[in-house]
């Protein structure tokens, strides 16, 4: 469990960050609509949480540094018994103050009234304002970035991305321990399936067994929606619809993560659905096994994505042109079309970007891929590895890789 130091210790941090004459605010986000009256899950926005711990919609974070002066406040919805009737009792602002740690609590109607006392005599506003495609809906922050410009000609609105993804990218050994429950978590979800994998079964079943094991072992969410695709599915990279009905031969690539203490775990799996690989679905999960531990040794700190990358394209290369798949090395695309890895933690693909040396702290995934759709093969194997001072440790070494052992495992019920 963290604790309210940790988050205090964060957003000190933060404060660092921040210019002088310059304060950051930050939305915990809102439940979207699912129909005309539901709702979809609600899904905290992780800078929020990062620097809160709080897990509630409609509150507002702000801090701001001016000379000598750092504020932090926070603001939550108000109470309202008759509102609360439906939708449960809305923390009060001692429990937002003890989980937080974060002292100045006010009502959310009055944020709006407050906000020019706020930004008086700052100049730069940093909003939440990543944006990871061109038609994305505009969010709650890029909204309020909108009417800032508007109201506060003067204000120069930055992004806080680069700032807090340095902090995030660096992870305690608290939160290091968070990620080895989640892995660990998944891989008793993932050994679950296995053991009750039957051709003839839909994908959503086998996806069944996963969520009860993690429901069982106090799990309620993922990190991202589950992969479970059979057979022709596994070519498609974020295949999620898990309706196929598996056939005796298939493989079957799952790709799943648990959350614990909002930590994501992230692991990629490959396994016949009748419990036997075949001679060839064998010659090329040993490929995929090979460039995951080679590529994996690669770890380290100063190593990059860019020299991991071309490393598994270059193994992969040579293994496939030995399995008479290519005869050049430009024919790889058919074949492997994502990159190695990303970096993992609260996001499932965490902030950090492709640019960032690897430097002690960090917490990343190694995913080699070969999708070979003429015949109906999809391969992923993907561990969570953490950049250490002399290298690195995969904390997904609990999930079983070797085909025999996959087996032996698939012989087993219960």
């Amino acid at each position: 469990m963290m604790s309210a130091s940790e988050f205090a210790e964060r957003r000190e941090r933060m404060l660092e960050a921040l210019p002088d004459g310059a304060f950051l605010i930050l939305f915990s986000g809102e439940t979207a609509a699912a129909s005309r009256d539901t709702t979809l899950p609600y899904w905290v926005e992780r800078s929020f949480y990062y620097l809160t711990g709080l897990e509630r919609e409609g509150m507002i974070l702000c801090l701001r540094r001016s000379g000598q002066q750092r504020d932090c406040i926070v603001w939550t919805l108000p109470k309202d018994p008759d509102r609360e009737k439906w939708t449960g009792v809305r923390m009060t602002k001692d429990a937002i103050t003890e989980l937080s740690g974060i002292g100045d609590v006010r009502d959310s109607d009055g944020f709006y009234n407050e906000f020019p006392a706020i930004a008086l005599g700052l100049d730069s506003l940093y909003l939440d304002l990543d944006r990871l495609t061109w038609n994305a809906s505009a969010s709650q922050q890029e909204r309020f970035a909108a009417e800032v410009r508007v109201r506060y000609p003067h204000l120069t609105i930055r992004s806080e991305a680069p700032l807090l993804a340095s902090l995030r990218l660096i992870k305690s050994a608290l939160e290091v321990s968070h990620l080895r429950k989640a892995i660990d978590v998944t891989w008793g979800g993932i050994q679950r399936m296995l053991r009750q994998s039957r051709p003839g079964m839909y994908e959503y079943q086998l996806e069944a067994e996963f969520t009860y094991e993690l429901n069982r072992n106090g799990v309620r969410q993922t990190g991202y929606p589950s992969i479970v695709a059979s057979g022709p599915s596994a070519v498609v990279l974020h295949y999620d619809t898990n309706q196929r009905v598996t056939e005796d031969g298939d493989l079957v690539l799952v790709d799943l993560g648990a959350q614990w203490e909002l930590e994501s775990g992230g692991v990629s799996f490959s396994f016949p659905v009748n419990g036997h690989y075949t001679n060839r679905q064998r010659q090329l999960y040993e490929l995929v096994l090979h460039v995951l531990r080679e590529v994996t040794a690669l770890v380290r700190p100063g190593a990059t994505w860019s020299q991991l990358n071309d490393a598994a394209k270059g193994l992969l290369a040579q293994g496939l042109k030995q399995a008479g798949l290519m005869e050049n090395d430009e024919e790889l695309s058919r074949y492997y079309y994502h990159s190695i890895g990303h970096f993992l933690g609260l996001d499932v693909h965490d902030v950090g970007g492709k640019e960032p040396v690897f430097v002690p702290g960090m917490v990343v995934t190694i995913e080699p891929g070969i999708y070979i759709a003429q015949e109906g093969i999809g391969i992923r194997l993907e561990d969570d590895v953490l950049v250490t001072d002399t290298g690195f440790e995969v904390l997904s070494a609990c999930v079983a890789r070797d085909p025999e052992a996959i087996e032996a495992l698939m012989r087993t019920t219960g």
